[in-house]
């Protein structure tokens, strides 16, 4: 097959086209690239870039579903810790000689009261803790005095007692 084509205003005629041709180099073989094998390798590539676009996406979604579980647990334990220090306190409210140690089941949800330390009506300390799904939560409550009207000098999440 011969073809004609002009390069600013020079004109070119009968040059031959090569359709098949092979090229070794080593003993290595290349063969021209015919247009469906580059439509398939052009299908595969984005393929492969649309399946990692939606791994990543998959990946994403179940790290923030992770979060949010473990978000939803810790909040579920500092609850839990919270109606034990509450039922604490109107224990000792009822009666000054209150000494904890008492475990609470709250919705499905299980706390401990510890041992209530002080004497009487003033400086006592409550301590109260809850383990969701790993997930712990510790109070500790400062009273200075507990009747007539009960006076709570701190209520804080702790780490530690």
């Amino acid at each position: 097959m011969k073809i004609k084509f002009t390069i600013n205003n020079l004109q070119l005629s009968n040059i031959p086209t090569v359709r098949h041709w092979k090229l070794k180099i080593g003993n290595w073989k290349f063969f021209p690239l015919k247009p469906g094998f580059i439509a398939l390798v052009s299908i595969l590539i984005i393929d492969a870039i649309a399946l990692l676009i939606g791994v990543g996406l998959v990946l994403r979604a179940v790290g923030e579903n992770k979060i949010s579980l473990s978000s939803t647990f810790k909040q579920r334990a500092e609850m839990a810790a919270g109606a034990c220090a509450e039922h604490a306190l109107n224990q000792l409210k009822e009666t000054t000689v209150y000494t904890g140690n008492e475990p609470l089941s709250v919705g499905s949800d299980n706390c401990y009261i510890m041992t209530v330390t002080g004497i009487s009506n003033s400086d006592r300390t409550v301590q109260t803790t809850s383990t969701v799904s790993g997930y712990t939560s510790k109070i500790k409550i400062q009273i200075t005095k507990v009747n007539p009207i009960m006076i709570i000098s701190s209520w804080e999440n702790v780490t530690d007692f």
